[in-house]
């Protein structure tokens, strides 16, 4: 189950988001972050996890899952600084998490987890694998944007 709603970004959080602004050469970046500084608005998605797959799960890398979350909807996360705790045994992933993250860039703002630990599955995905590339910390994809390839790691028809 995905549930997805919306609630306005704090004067606090569109002051600290303001300082974390791209690089200037980023141009389309920086644009993209105006316009999640001008709406003001974060998007919170509620999550049952039913199967989970890690991603490019390094010392050196941020922890990035694949979690299905219906029979077509998947969940991409990928944090440095909300996964990282993942690499404690029996943590990370749960069955309940709720990430809060910003609409367009789609960058995570808060996480938790809740419930039983839901145990990876034994397929390592590359971040490739995934339509983003591993572009983005929190993406929702339906399972026809993924390719064949991954359809068949992932057992889905």
């Amino acid at each position: 189950m995905i549930k997805i709603t919306e609630r306005p970004l704090s004067e606090t959080q569109l002051r600290h988001l303001t300082y974390e602004s791209p690089f200037f050469l980023f141009k389309n970046r920086r644009e993209i972050w105006q316009q999640e500084l001008d709406r003001g608005i974060a998007e919170i998605l509620e999550l049952e996890v039913s199967r989970a797959w890690g991603a490019n799960i390094c010392t050196c890398c941020p922890n990035s899952y694949l979690f299905q979350v219906a029979a077509d909807n998947y969940v991409f996360i990928e944090s440095w600084a909300f996964t990282k705790y993942a690499t404690m045994a029996d943590e990370f992933p749960r069955q309940k998490i709720k990430v809060e993250r910003l609409p367009l860039s789609k960058k995570i703002l808060a996480l938790n987890n809740d419930g039983e630990f839901m145990p990876t599955e034994e397929v390592q995905l590359a971040l490739t694998d995934l339509p983003n590339y591993g572009n983005t910390e929190c993406e929702v994809f339906r399972a026809n944007q993924f390719s064949e390839e991954l359809r068949s790691k992932l057992r889905i028809s």
